[in-house]
């Protein structure tokens, strides 16, 4: 998509200086964050993240190859003693546990919140200098001056890294949702220089990067499904397929080769498992053919509460611009081709553009209407779009449409007018500093709204990592656990992350003997903990409290207890 002479010839210093304005603006949405490092908070959010932290500790202490890469609910233990009774996750493919555990293997050191936040905020400064690096080369390769690339290129990196939405997800929360956005800007990026920007020698290996980022995609979120058949879709029309059969039928099995590899992976993996009926069930769930319960006003929560929510009501005016300037891009070049004219390359790159950013994001919450409507993180993706086009893309678009000189001719007696635009008026950045401001106008009205995500304590969700802690230090295999007075269940996970093993409900001793009994534990050799979060064993149930007098007792400094029982089901 870019003229290769003119990126080559690009300054450095426009990409410094693009880097440390990334680098300077990140560092200040990490400063605005920080108070929320490190731990989860409860809630749906931290499902999510829970999930991922459960998985990579399950992996890191097992082995990921004895776990077949699987994401796995329940931790190992002696009631969990077959796979499937740790209830495998079948709804996604397990990419974006993969950079949890990998770094965790590097640094030797067990997965933990502040590693899966460390990452994610890696996660969005890469995905904020991708988007300053795909505006820049796609508008030098359009032919636009240095000096309004370069500012323009200011826009997309300092929306995506201050937006609401992006500024809480990209550290606080990590799961598929999250993780697909790197590799989704890393995508639109490798296809924005694709074409134009190296010689053809080097074209082999961005084929073979891009394919990488393909198979990760894949291997990681369902929206990259839409987003491979988007690009595929836009290379066709574009005629970049090959000539004849043989070259389409060539181009295409290469293009897709990385995706059906990574479909087949993970068809093959949950299909070990009987898992095949079981993720086609959650599909049309998702999906809304089993049932609408959700999805019923879809448009309506989506367009009047979910984007409204990441991006603000000036978001919905952006996203809906957007809309409108492709959709009348489109028109046009039909209308150029029913008249037999060209269309231009540079309305052909800047709707192309357009399409692989808004298409695929669109196309992937409509068609699981039932799973975006009440999942805030959905409309996360928009904010490459939003970043992109109502600031950078869409006036660039529309100022190809605009003819300077016959506008001007009708201000030929102004002198004033005829003055200012006398001088290579092309390489006058107006438009592009007039974009800077707007946008800044945008990002400083949304700025006050950042405590819509971030308005949860510390105190409390911190108890949860010192009983979480506590407890996974001082427990092992065959220990089940039991409490009066607290609970740590498979779901929501975030409990779980840190205990990384179940605490079950007990007030008195038939709870404890019928949930033994259902673990079918008769005869095994497990041992019956006992966790008391409040008071002493005074305080605990009476039937409770003769069985922890002259046990093993371990305390935690903030008063947590640990009753190491001699009882077996009777």
């Amino acid at each position: 998509m870019c003229n290769s002479k003119r990126i080559v010839k690009s300054s450095k210093w426009a990409l410094a200086g693009l880097l440390v304005l990334t680098l300077a603006i990140f560092a200040q949405t990490v400063h605005m964050r920080q108070a929320w490092f490190g731990w989860l908070s409860e809630g749906m959010h931290e499902w999510l993240s829970g999930t991922t932290l459960v998985a990579s500790k399950n992996w890191y202490r097992e082995g990921v190859f004895n776990l077949k890469f699987l994401i796995l609910e329940n931790p190992k233990s002696i009631e969990f003693d077959t796979i499937e009774k740790r209830k495998p996750y079948y709804s996604y493919p397990p990419g974006a546990v993969l950079p949890i555990y990998a770094i965790s293997k590097i640094r030797g050191k067990e997965p933990s919140a502040a590693v899966l936040m460390e990452y994610n905020l890696l996660n969005h400064f890469l995905i904020a200098f991708l988007l300053a690096l795909t505006t820049y080369y796609l508008l030098l390769g359009i032919h636009l001056s240095r000096i309004s690339a370069f500012i323009y290129s200011l826009i997309p990196p300092a929306s995506e890294l201050l937006l609401p939405a992006p500024l809480y997800w990209h550290q606080n929360v990590f799961f598929s949702d999250q993780a697909i956005i790197l590799p989704f800007v890393a995508f639109v990026f490798l296809e924005t220089i694709r074409y134009r920007m190296l010689t053809s020698s080097n074209r082999l290996l961005l084929n073979v990067v891009q394919g990488l980022v393909l198979f990760y995609g894949i291997f990681t979120d369902w929206f990259f499904v839409f987003l491979s058949l988007a690009v595929y879709l836009v290379r066709f029309v574009r005629g970049e397929m090959g000539l004849g059969i043989i070259g389409f039928v060539r181009k295409s099995f290469v293009y897709w080769l990385p995706a059906v590899i990574a479909l087949l992976l993970f068809g093959w993996q949950i299909a070990q498992l009987d898992g095949l009926d079981t993720l086609i069930s959650i599909g049309k769930g998702r999906i809304g053919t089993a049932h609408d319960v959700y999805s019923q006003h879809f448009n309506t929560k989506l367009w009047a509460r979910l984007i409204p929510w990441g991006y603000g009501q000036y978001g919905v005016h952006l996203l809906t611009m957007s809309i409108a300037g492709f959709v009348g891009g489109m028109m046009y070049v039909i209308y150029r081709k029913i008249r037999g004219l060209e269309v231009g390359y540079k309305l052909s790159a800047l709707l192309s553009l357009m399409a692989i950013t808004l298409a695929p994001s669109f196309a992937q919450i409509y068609t699981f209407q039932n799973h975006s409507a009440v999942h805030d993180f959905s409309v996360l993706k928009l904010s490459v779009s939003i970043s992109l086009i109502p600031f950078v893309v869409l006036p660039v678009m529309l100022a190809e449409f605009f003819n300077v000189d016959y506008f001007l001719s009708f201000f030929s007696n102004n002198k004033f007018v005829t003055h200012l635009f006398s001088w290579n008026w092309k390489n006058f950045p107006i438009l592009p500093v007039l974009m800077v401001i707007v946008a800044s106008a945008y990002l400083i009205d949304q700025g006050s709204r950042h405590n819509r995500f971030f308005g949860f304590k510390e105190r409390k969700y911190m108890t949860f990592l010192d009983i979480g802690t506590f407890i996974d230090t001082n427990t092992n295999f065959n220990d089940v656990v039991f409490s009066p007075d607290f609970e740590i269940p498979r779901a929501p996970p975030d409990r779980l992350s840190y205990s990384m093993k179940r605490v079950y409900k007990a007030k008195n001793l038939s709870d404890i003997n019928r949930q033994l009994e259902n673990m079918g534990l008769r005869g095994k050799a497990y041992n019956v903990v006992l966790f008391q979060k409040n008071g002493k064993s005074e305080s605990l149930p009476r039937e409770l409290r003769g069985l922890v007098i002259g046990m093993k007792l371990v305390s935690h400094k903030y008063g947590y207890r640990l009753y190491y029982l001699k009882y077996k089901i009777e």
